[in-house]
């Protein structure tokens, strides 16, 4: 009689990957891909914690459309489709836009702190940021981008397209982007939009001490903008 030839389970020493019902916070069911043992998983531990992927995006796409109707953000040209996956990419990008003001607020509020430049100064600067960001979200910004195949093509960021197409670059390059007067690539952290010289003043920005840098996320429409 033949023998059955034995097959491994594991290939290479690889954890072996098992599919997984996980229940949504939604009440929905997915199935989830896990490698290793999945009772001592945390990442089906957190998956259990929140909505599924296509709620968390409706919601993306419903809080755009608030901000759009409030009018602090435009509305985007395309397709239904394209819309609707833009809106849940710029909802993303809101927050990623916000944590960044933040961060260059308190980069200067530190800066103010040890006397290198003067509280008009950082406000100016700082006030900057806040307006290319502001131009980025209410549709004013155009860029030229590469097709796939490489072609240039002028996109305006009150396009769905514009959102797509940018949604895998990093938010504080798209801000080097936005303000390129500053050679981003000479300095770390903020430092190119307060390179220049400016004397020190006794004034703080205001009562509030300086937010730690990312711990908050704050929408581009700026309604709790420290300015």
């Amino acid at each position: 009689m033949q023998s059955v030839p034995k097959v491994a389970i594991r290939s290479q020493g690889a954890p072996r990957v098992t599919q997984v019902e996980v229940t949504r916070t939604c009440g929905h069911v997915e199935m989830l891909e896990v490698r290793g043992d999945p009772s001592k998983s945390a990442f089906l531990d957190n998956a259990r914690l929140r909505v599924c992927g296509k709620c968390y995006r409706e919601s993306q796409t419903e809080r755009d459309a608030a901000a759009v109707a409030e009018g602090k953000r435009c509305a985007l040209e395309g397709s239904e489709r394209q819309i609707a996956w833009a809106q849940s990419i710029r909802q993303k990008r809101a927050v990623e836009f916000g944590n960044a003001l933040n961060d260059a607020t308190a980069w200067a509020k530190g800066q103010i702190e040890k006397g290198a430049f003067t509280v008009e100064f950082g406000k100016k600067r700082t006030k900057t940021v806040q307006q290319a960001i502001s131009d980025l979200f209410m549709g004013k910004v155009t860029w030229v981008l590469l097709d796939q195949e490489g072609q240039e093509f002028a996109a305006r960021s009150n396009t769905a397209r514009w959102w797509i197409d940018t949604r895998e670059i990093e938010p504080r390059d798209m801000i080097a982007s936005l303000l390129p007067q500053y050679r981003w690539e000479s300095f770390a952290n903020w430092e190119p939009l307060f390179r220049d010289e400016a004397p020190p003043e006794e004034d703080s920005f205001d009562d509030e001490p300086a937010p730690t840098p990312s711990k908050r996320a704050v929408d581009p429409d700026f309604d709790d903008s420290p300015f």
